[in-house]
This record gives structure tokens, sequence and C-alpha cells, in this order.
């Protein structure tokens, strides 16, 4: 949901899932107790579209959260394999965790496999 925990609030109580820089280190340090490998780990993202016609890069958490998301990723060296980010839509994304597909809708944009 959003970029940075630090801008939460001070004292205040977080979700660590809303964070990208909480939520995907919590996520891998998960993947590493369950099983995983770091060399199996890879990723596949989607989101961040400009929802509304605001020019401030304040606002612009759409950008924000795929830039938190992708140097998260980066310092863990887990791989982006596929990404639909940016431009002005929303999205609706199914993953499978049989196969490890990722489904992204849209309705302006249809459908397509990551």
């Amino acid at each position: 949901m959003l970029p940075d925990s630090t801008t939460s609030g001070a004292g205040q109580v977080i979700n660590r899932m809303k964070f990208a820089d909480t939520a995907i280190p919590d996520m891998y340090k998960k993947m590493l107790s369950m099983g995983s490998t770091q060399n199996s780990i890879t990723a596949k993202i989607a989101g961040g579209a400009l929802m509304f016609n605001i020019t401030s890069d304040r606002f612009n958490i759409g950008d924000r959260n795929v830039a938190a998301v992708k140097a998260a990723l980066q310092t863990l060296k887990i791989p982006i394999m596929a990404h639909d980010t940016g431009l002005n839509y929303g999205r609706t994304v199914f993953f499978d965790p049989n196969d490890g597909s990722v489904k992204v809708k849209s309705t302006t944009m249809g459908e397509k496999i990551l």
C-alpha cells in the first residue's frame, strides 16, 4: 500500500505488511524459514498506477511504491522476472502458488500472464 514505514508516525504501532520496506524483507525471511533458498526466490511485480491526475511527486504513491519494491528486492538480491507497473490504470492480480504464474487483469488493458 505504501512505500516507506518510517513516515507512518513516530511511536505508532504499524502493520508491517502495508509497507514495501518492511513487508518484502519479512516475506523473504518467512520464505527462508519455510525451506526456500536464496537462489530459488524470484519476484514478479504489478501495480503502482497513477490513479488520479496529480502532478506532485509527493502524492504519486504508485511510482514511489514501485521504486521501494525494486529497492527492497535489489537489497535482498531477488531478481524481478516480470513486471506490469505504472501508467494510469488499476489492476487486479492473481497469484497461482502451484506454478508461480501471475495473472494481471484490467478493465481497460485486458488480461495477461506474467
